[in-house]
């Protein structure tokens, strides 16, 4: 729902013009909805931080040297067997689009490398 309060909120400031005070309001409760983070990279699997979310989008570093997996509990990396544990694969600088997910904690990770962290935002 927030989703769609944000996409018609911003089509309504492009097109209808407002005062300041009410830009400075709505961007607010824009603002409050929205958060961003880092995560340091693990060669384990480990759980996200716990953040309530609507939607979420992660990013792998740019400058990583491996690929981050993303899954649920007890995430592995590809090993060439066919099992239901193998998290996503973001190489470096990519992304997973929106994912529909009520908490960040419900996704774990697993790196090839202790250096190799990912960034996400969340809309709530």
């Amino acid at each position: 729902m927030r989703k769609a309060l944000f996409l018609f909120l911003a089509a309504a400031l492009i097109l209808t013009p407002i005062s300041a005070e009410a830009w400075v309001q709505e961007t607010e409760y824009i603002n409050e909805g929205i958060k961003v983070g880092e995560v340091s990279g693990s060669a384990t699997a480990a759980q996200m931080p716990d953040i309530p979310a609507e939607m979420v989008m992660i990013k792998a570093v740019k400058g990583n040297a491996g690929n981050v997996y993303v899954g649920i509990t007890g995430v592995t990396k590809p090993d060439g067997t066919t099992d239901a544990t193998t998290g996503f694969e973001l190489g470096a600088g990519e992304t997973t689009g929106w994912i529909p997910v009520s908490n960040l904690n419900l996704l774990y990770y697993i790196c090839d490398n202790a250096g190799d962290d990912f960034v996400y935002m969340i809309v709530h």
